[in-house]
């Protein structure tokens, strides 16, 4: 579980805003953070985050805590499958996460973000594969990749849109797009 002092959100919510307002990566420095917060920058350094690339991780973790907590949680017990535990469970943790997220989906200056989503939720939709026998000749590592980055692509849109479709309309298409074989979207 992430434990964030009151400043170290501060610290991470300034960190976003710099992200929003940035030209470019340059621009996103400890200095820039500490003026936002309005403290010194060494403060951080001492009494919250080593570096730059600490809150970068601290920020991944603290959008992703609970929606990765409520992705584990899930058992075939639960009699329903993986997408709808996904739309009904997980999507209106991302929806209360949108502000953080749609910033992390729409910057050019975290692409480490998808590489943390790869890694973090690949081994998990892994566990939970039907591999029919058309697909065998692929190995459970990249149909899982291959799961996780459609589903990633989906909600970036959904939430990277000027104007986000209400979560209740969203749960509804998000299990429509994700069963369309894309071959029935092309002409």
């Amino acid at each position: 579980m992430l434990y964030l002092s009151e400043r170290q959100h501060l610290i991470i919510d300034a960190y976003f805003a710099c992200i929003q307002d940035a030209k470019s990566s340059k621009n996103i420095t400890m200095q820039s953070i500490a003026d936002r917060v309005g403290i010194r920058r060494q403060n951080i350094y001492k009494k919250h985050f080593p570096n730059l690339e600490t809150i970068v991780k601290t920020s991944y973790m603290m959008a992703d805590q609970k929606i990765h907590d409520k992705f584990t949680s899930y058992s075939q017990a639960h009699q329903q499958s993986l997408a709808q535990f996904f739309a009904d469970e997980v999507l209106p943790l991302i929806w209360e996460q949108r502000f953080y997220l749609s910033i992390l989906y729409s910057s050019p200056f975290n692409q480490d973000w998808f590489n943390y989503l790869n890694q973090k939720y690949v081994p998990l939709i892994e566990q939970h594969l039907n591999h029919p026998a058309e697909l065998s000749g692929f190995t459970p590592n990249f149909l899982a990749t291959l799961i996780e980055k459609q589903i990633t692509a989906v909600i970036a849109t959904w939430l990277t849109d000027p104007e986000p479709e209400p979560l209740r309309l969203f749960q509804k298409h998000f299990l429509i797009l994700i069963s369309t074989p894309t071959t029935t979207l092309l002409r």
